[in-house]
């Protein structure tokens, strides 16, 4: 079966999913943009990788910075940070950024302004400029200093809470983990690793934890656990 097939299978099957798809959340539609902005960057990080020489044009760096303009507008910077913390581990890893230049970094973010800036113009408005003492002093920086609405909880507790949050699919994470860290310098490997690896480590250094916050990281793991399933990582050493 296919890799994504199967990695499709244990997303959907997913018990964080499943709740959050349930009540009708924007951490779902969320999900859907870093997918689809995540599949983009990946797209163009290996093609640049295989062919540097090679033109990506303007249909996928179209499909990257419009997807990540949807997810602020859904749910804020989040998305930023998931695409920046794995453009910027891929270029630490591979000792190069020049693959940076496909992502058309002045196009990009202006598109990007362009489809966000209406609503953050109106939502100023219309908060006669509170909005951002709110939203970042009040919301995210104590989010980020102090558990907000009681919800701290210490380092390690996603990694104790995925085996429940993504079940069933967590129950081959511990045996495709060898076969994982074999192939940890393979491309397809790397890029899943930079995109799952930082962000989770951020999530679990800020003090306020819910257990939808990772959920963007979740299809990381599912391709990787898939990619050890298709390559037969399950049963041989």
């Amino acid at each position: 079966m296919n890799r994504f097939v199967v990695a499709a299978l244990m997303m959907a099957s997913s018990v964080l999913l499943g709740v959050e798809a349930r009540l009708a959340k924007t951490d779902a539609t969320l999900l859907f943009t870093c997918v689809a902005a995540m599949g983009a960057l990946a797209r163009i990080y290996l093609m640049q990788r295989r062919a540097p020489d090679l033109a990506v044009g303007w249909k996928l760096p179209a499909i990257l910075w419009t997807a990540m303009a949807a997810g602020v507008l859904i749910k804020g910077p989040l998305i930023l940070m998931f695409v920046a913390l794995t453009a910027l581990t891929l270029s630490i890893a591979d000792r190069s950024a020049h693959w940076l230049k496909a992502l058309r970094p002045l196009a990009g973010p202006a598109w990007l302004i362009v489809l966000v800036l209406p609503w953050f113009v109106a939502i100023m408005i219309k908060s006669h400029g509170s909005f951002m003492t709110q939203s970042v002093g009040e919301d995210m920086l104590a989010k980020v200093f102090g558990g907000q609405e009681s919800h701290g909880a210490p380092p390690g507790f996603y990694f104790l809470l995925f085996w429940v949050t993504f079940w069933p699919g967590s129950i081959l994470a511990g045996v495709a983990a060898p076969r994982i860290w074999h192939t940890r310098r393979e491309m397809g490997t790397r890029f899943l690793l930079a995109w799952l690896l930082p962000s989770w480590a951020v999530f679990e250094a800020v003090i306020t934890k819910l257990p939808h916050y990772v959920l963007p990281l979740y299809p990381a793991i599912a391709l990787l656990i898939a990619s050890a399933v298709e390559c037969g990582g399950l049963y041989n050493k």
